[in-house]
């Protein structure tokens, strides 16, 4: 029933605040009707549908405690929702990221070894093949040059001239010599190649002249010079000396190689644009070099650096330097020709043996580096999809399961409920309690002052059961149009009347304002149910026992509270009750 005080005899209450409604306030501006809660839940929702908010939904009563239905199905959503916008997804896309690049790296890395290990067998290749031919030519020179000093040496008793002794090998190229000559122990040229007359030039100042007139150092390699016989050609002394029968000085058998031969046979090979190859005196003189930096192929010039040239000769193994007379850094692997002091370099410049790589690195490199951008923002996308989904699958599921009105379980979720409790009670062997509470009077209260007031005050009663229960595994539920339910599990019919009495007094003792400055309370009907389930009783038959129990209450005044339990007939139980009868044997 439902109490008001108006005009003569009505005591109106004093908004005393530990007796109103303490969402009273809050209540008293919604004056567009119970529809607007809900229709403003509904708006919500598709705003958020919509991508306008990705906040859950607002409890339509903003100051109430939040059901523990919604507690659990915020705690379900929560572990779907710490996976998707926790720490989970970015690790494992920057594992992926990081596997990626990893690999790539490590095929570049590989590449890069790869690129190195052919130049180096390029440079090989190169010293093989031009070496060979270099050394095949200077035999053959050092073998004509020791057949004349053989002849000269020798004489012939039976008048063959010197002169006709000095004849080109045929298997000389034509263009390697310049001249071919026997010199005098005093310098002068007595025979030239090919028996043309001698020019008159002294040679006893080449260096050439002077090894020989010391000692006897077998085949000389002169340092290069330009020649007095070809117009200053560049020219490579390779001499011999002729003794005399007592062993003293005779003269020198010379044959001049030139340097442009020389420097035409490297111009075959072709290298890098930033590479060369050269050849080198031991003496750190450059003979001939490709490609040239002047017309003369840098004939004669020093070595930058005399540490090359030593390394060359020390090590034999290849090494990364600068250029030898300056230049980049390159790759150098060289060989020596035969026992000459001569040393074929070929020096491949790093940029050239990694130009092909670099292009690769980039390509690769930018295509690896966009995949990784693009994985990292499909995955930030998809993950925000993800946590929009869950959000909006959380509100599916508290709209499915609450009701609109009061923000309490709705009768699905309380069924629900009921039912997994029941198996749990069962299999621990303990009791449990089902409160029904119905609203005396609700109709009275929707035909004088309408369903608004009406949904109002529902919604106080809502909270105030709510806060009446107290324990956290307790559930209050909405369970009809003015019933509610009390679900309380591990609870004999000691607790369950002791809180059955607190939710009667708790809504006798609360009232609620309306517009008009007046205020209206009501009182509820509870009945009662205790039972020890065994697991094979069905939540209907629960729930039956407990609506007799409330007929019997309403039956008997109202503001009452009627119980059953497994041993027992009802016994209402309120302000105006006597104890009650002793129960009748009752099966549940």
């Amino acid at each position: 029933m439902f109490r008001t005080r108006r005009g003569i005899g009505m005591i109106p209450r004093s908004g005393d605040p530990a007796q109103a409604d303490p969402a009273a306030t809050g209540d008293e501006t919604d004056r567009a009707g119970g529809a607007a809660v809900r229709g403003g839940r509904v708006r919500a929702f598709f705003a958020h549908l919509r991508g306008g908010s990705r906040t859950p939904v607002p409890d339509p009563v903003a100051d109430a405690d939040i059901p523990a239905h919604i507690q659990l199905i915020q705690a379900q959503g929560g572990v779907s929702r710490r996976l998707v916008s926790g720490y989970t997804v970015p690790v494992l896309t920057t594992l992926i990221i990081v596997a990626v690049l990893a690999v790539q790296i490590f095929m570049l890395w590989q590449a890069r070894q790869d690129a190195w290990t052919r130049a180096l067998a390029e440079g090989n290749g190169i010293l093989q093949s031009v070496g060979d031919a270099l050394e095949k030519n200077f035999t053959i020179v050092e073998q004509n040059l020791t057949r004349a000093q053989t002849a000269i040496e020798s004489g012939d008793k039976d008048g063959v001239r010197p002169r006709d002794l000095i004849l080109f090998d045929r298997a000389i190229p034509a263009d390697l010599l310049n001249v071919m000559l026997i010199i005098s122990r005093r310098g002068d040229v007595l025979v030239e190649s090919g028996g043309l007359a001698p020019s008159p030039v002294n040679l006893a100042d080449r260096d050439y002249f002077r090894a020989h007139v010391l000692q006897n150092p077998g085949t000389f390699l002169s340092a290069p010079f330009r020649s007095r016989y070809r117009s200053g050609d560049p020219t490579l002394a390779m001499s011999r000396r002729i003794s005399a029968p007592d062993g003293s000085f005779n003269g020198v058998v010379m044959a001049g190689i030139r340097l442009a031969y020389l420097r035409s046979l490297l111009d075959l090979v072709r290298v890098g644009p930033n590479s060369s190859i050269a050849l080198i005196s031991h003496g750190g003189k450059i003979l001939a070099r490709s490609p040239a930096l002047g017309t003369d192929g840098n004939f004669g010039a020093d070595l930058r650096d005399g540490g090359i040239l030593h390394r060359m000769m020390a090590s034999g193994q290849p090494f990364v330097d600068e250029g030898l007379i300056g230049g980049p850094e390159r790759l150098f692997v060289y060989r020596q020709i035969g026992p000459l002091p001569i040393i074929l370099s070929v020096g491949l410049a790093t940029a050239d043996i990694y130009a092909e790589w670099n292009r690769q690195a980039l390509i690769f490199g930018t295509l690896t580096l966009g995949f990784c951008i693009a994985l990292a923002l499909l995955v930030r996308g998809l993950q925000r999809g993800l946590i929009r989904s869950t959000e909006m699958e959380e509100m599916l599921k508290n709209m499915a399961l609450t009701d609109v009105l009061t923000g309490l379980p709705n009768r699905r979720s309380f069924d629900e409920r009921l039912d997994t409790e029941m198996r749990r009670m069962a299999r621990e062997a303990r009791s449990m309690s089902l409160l029904l509470v119905d609203v005396d009077g609700l109709q009275a209260v929707n035909e004088a002052y309408g369903v608004v007031t009406g949904d109002r005050l529902l919604r106080m009663l809502g909270r105030q059961i709510q806060r009446s229960v107290g324990r956290p595994g307790d559930v209050a539920a909405r369970f009809g149009g003015e019933e509610f339910a009390v679900l309380l599990p591990d609870t004999d019919l000691k607790g369950a009347k002791y809180i059955a009495d607190r939710i009667r007094s708790d809504v006798e003792n609360s009232s609620m304002a309306l517009e008009t400055g007046e205020r209206i309370c009501c009182t509820v009907s509870i009945g009662i149910v205790t039972a020890w389930p065994t697991g094979r009783e069905r939540p209907t038959h629960f729930v039956r026992m407990a609506e007799e129990a409330l007929e019997e209450a309403k039956a008997a005044g109202r503001n009452r509270v009627s119980w059953r339990d497994c041993s027992g007939d009802p016994a209402p139980m309120g302000p105006d009750a006597g104890t009650p009868e002793t129960p009748a044997p009752h099966a549940f």
